[in-house]
C-alpha cells in the first residue's frame, strides 16, 4: 500500500494496528500509530477516519505516559484541526478535561468537562449520555470532590442497571463505589463493586483491577487483611499489563494503604515511592501531590 502511496486503503491498514495496541494496552505504541491513520485518512480525503482517529489518539494521550503538558498540547491541536463529527470533538473535550485536572487546572477541567457533557446530551440520548457523566465525575474525584462525582454519576448508573447495560456501567460504577467510599459509605462502596463486578467483561483491565482495588480498601478497613492484599496485588498486576500510567499508580497507592493498614510500613512506603514515580513521569501533578501527602502520614 505505502508503495502504491494508498493513502485511503493506508489509513485503514493502520487503523487495525492501533486498535490490536490498545486493546493490548501499549497506549504509547498506539498514539504513534494513530498519527500515521490521521495522515493517511486526511491524504486519502477521509474526513470521518480522521474524527474516528483523532478521538483514538486523545485516549492515547489521556490514559497513555504521554506528559500530561505534552497531552494537552496535542489534543487542543486535534480540536482545533475542524473536526467534522461534533460528537467525537466533544468526546475529546471531555477526555482532554482530565488533562487540565491532573496539572491542577481545575476551573478549566471542569468547564470543559460540563460543557462537553451538554452537547453531548444535546446529540445523543440514552446510554452515551449517560455515559458522558463519568468525565466531569472524575474530574471532581481528582479536585478532591468525590460528593460531586457522586452527583454526577448516581441517576445514570442506576439508569444503565435498568437498562441492562454493562459496557459502560461496569466503569462508572466502580468510579461511584470509589466517591461513596472516599465519604466513608463502605457497604454501599462495597454493592457497587459487586455491580461492576457482574457487568464487566473479562478482558476490561481497567474495570477489571478498579472493583478489585476498591474493595481491598474496604476489607481493609473491616480488618479482613488477608483478602484484601491479595485482592489489591490482583488489581496490581492486571493494571502492570497495561501502560496506562494511572490505573498502575492508582492500583500501587491502593496497595499502599492496605500494607500500611496491616503495619507493614516499608513495604506501603516502598508502593507509594513506586506510584510517586509513575505520576512524576506522567505530569499529574494533582495525584502525586496527594500519594506524598499519603506516603508522608504513614505511621
Amino acid at each position: 500500500l505505502e508503495e502504491q502511496s494508498a493513502h485511503a486503503e493506508l489509513g485503514k491498514a493502520w487503523r487495525l494496528v492501533a486498535m490490536v495496541q490498545q486493546i493490548a494496552g501499549r497506549l504509547g505504541e498506539a498514539s504513534e500509530t494513530i498519527s500515521k491513520v490521521i495522515h493517511h485518512a486526511r491524504l486519502g480525503g477521509d474526513e470521518r477516519l480522521v474524527a474516528r482517529s483523532a478521538l483514538g489518539m486523545t485516549l492515547s494521550a489521556v490514559y497513555g505516559p504521554t506528559p500530561a503538558v505534552q497531552a494537552i498540547a496535542q489534543c487542543e491541536a486535534l480540536i482545533a484541526s475542524g473536526l467534522a463529527d461534533r460528537q467525537v470533538q466533544n468526546l475529546i473535550i471531555g477526555k482532554v478535561a482530565l488533562l487540565h485536572a491532573m496539572v491542577g487546572d481545575f476551573d478549566t477541567a471542569r468547564r470543559n468537562a460540563t460543557s462537553a457533557r451538554v452537547v453531548l446530551r444535546d446529540l445523543s440520548q440514552g446510554v452515551r449520555a449517560a455515559a458522558s457523566s463519568l468525565d466531569v465525575a472524575e474530574v471532581e474525584l481528582l479536585a478532591g470532590d468525590p460528593a460531586a462525582a457522586e452527583r454526577e454519576l448516581r441517576a445514570d448508573c442506576e439508569m444503565l442497571q435498568q437498562l441492562g447495560e454493562k459496557f459502560f456501567l461496569s466503569t462508572m460504577a466502580n468510579a461511584l463505589a470509589r466517591a461513596v467510599l472516599e465519604q466513608g459509605r463502605d457497604e454501599e462502596a462495597m454493592a457497587w463493586t459487586k455491580t461492576a463486578e457482574a457487568s464487566v467483561a473479562d478482558d476490561d483491565v481497567e474495570a477489571q483491577a478498579e472493583w478489585r482495588c476498591i474493595r481491598a480498601l474496604i476489607l481493609a478497613r473491616r480488618g479482613e487483611l488477608a483478602e484484601a492484599e491479595a485482592l489489591a496485588r490482583a488489581g496490581r498486576e492486571l493494571a502492570f499489563q497495561t501502560e496506562a500510567p494511572a490505573m498502575r499508580a492508582s492500583t500501587l497507592s491502593d496497595l499502599a494503604d492496605v500494607l500500611s493498614r496491616a503495619g507493614r510500613v516499608e513495604e506501603a512506603r516502598s508502593a507509594y515511592g513506586d506510584a510517586i514515580a509513575i505520576y512524576t513521569a506522567k505530569g499529574n501533578v494533582t495525584s502525586l501531590r496527594r500519594a506524598e501527602h499519603l506516603l508522608l502520614a504513614i505511621q
